[in-house]
């Protein structure tokens, strides 16, 4: 099995969970901005106690606007950061979730004979069984962040766009297509791609891919 990382079916080594970083800083900087409304709102009652008989009806009817203002953008800061960590936690979700799919794909597809490889929405290998790195006649591990069309026959390079074309479009399609090993020599594969469904959208290709037995194996 030829996955990258390490653990049950080369699961990816753990990675900062995305939006944490930013979700502290967004807090940092809600808590500098509530203090420094608290010291203007301070500063200004010291001054108004002070100097109460000199403020005129416009100088309060000013001051009470600005505690409004700053009172609004607090409020609106708020419920932006809520939406915020909503957001974030709603992705964390569904990162682990696709995580957990694909690690249980792997597994299963680790147990097969057939070959069977994962492609992420650019083309590039990101799982292939040890099958495919023997029909494909390449090393394991060496195909991981390659595409397929950089060991494809310069002459059935447009068939391969044009099954990507078509996977894109939710279709899964068989086609007949030519290699080199790394040895240089052509080999004949049959491919039966489909598309990868993950949520409701289409998030890479899944390959089934065996020898062509036809007439121009």
């Amino acid at each position: 099995m030829t996955t990258p990382g390490s653990g049950p079916a080369g699961a990816p080594p753990p990675t900062r969970t995305p939006g944490v970083l930013e979700m502290r800083g967004a807090y940092v900087v809600f808590a500098l901005l509530a203090a420094l409304d608290v010291l203007v709102l301070l500063r200004a009652a010291r001054h108004w106690q002070g100097d109460a008989g000199a403020l005129s009806p416009d100088t309060l009817l000013l001051a009470s606007v600005l505690a409004a203002l700053l009172l609004a953008v607090q409020g609106l800061l708020a419920w932006l950061f809520v939406r915020l960590r909503r957001v974030i936690r709603y992705y964390r979700l569904l990162k682990e979730s696709y995580e957990e799919e694909l690690l249980f794909s792997r597994q299963l597809m680790d147990g097969s004979g057939q070959g069977m490889a994962i492609l992420d929405e650019h083309g590039r290998f990101t799982y292939t069984n040890r099958r495919v790195s023997d029909l494909l006649g390449r090393p394991e591990g060496d195909l991981l962040g390659h595409t397929l069309l950089e060991y494809t026959l310069p002459e059935d390079q447009a068939i391969l766009r044009a099954q990507h074309e078509v996977r894109w479009q939710g279709e899964a399609s068989r086609y007949v297509l030519r290699v080199r090993d790394a040895s240089g020599t052509p080999r004949t594969l049959s491919v039966y791609g489909s598309p990868r469904w993950f949520r409701g959208r289409i998030v890479g290709t899944l390959l089934a891919v065996s020898t062509h037995a036809g007439p121009d194996a």
